[in-house]
């Protein structure tokens, strides 16, 4: 073999040698990044039932505030015809 060929070998040696020592450190960084987004998955889904649950809060809001607001224009109107009723006998 000539020195050419034999040093071209010991080059690309090397080179495989770094990649794997590199290794571990790559499997480390995809399993932490891995039980980044386990997490991150997690949590939307938790804020997604969050959102359906205050959804469901402000429906019901919703709903008082209009149940409140005919209570008010019912007592209104009820006022009214009172005093209307109260000039009349006058």
């Amino acid at each position: 073999m000539d020195e050419k060929v034999l040093r071209e070998i010991l080059e690309r040696l090397a080179r495989i040698e770094t990649k794997i020592e590199e290794y571990p450190q790559l499997r480390s960084s995809i399993d932490r990044a891995e039980e980044l987004s386990h997490l991150a998955h997690n949590k939307a889904n938790i804020n997604e039932s969050m959102i359906k649950e205050l959804k469901e809060e402000v429906r019901q809001i919703n709903e008082n505030s209009r149940a409140l607001r005919n209570i008010v224009y019912t007592s209104l109107i009820g006022m009214l015809v009172s005093l209307i009723s109260r000039f009349i006998h006058f």
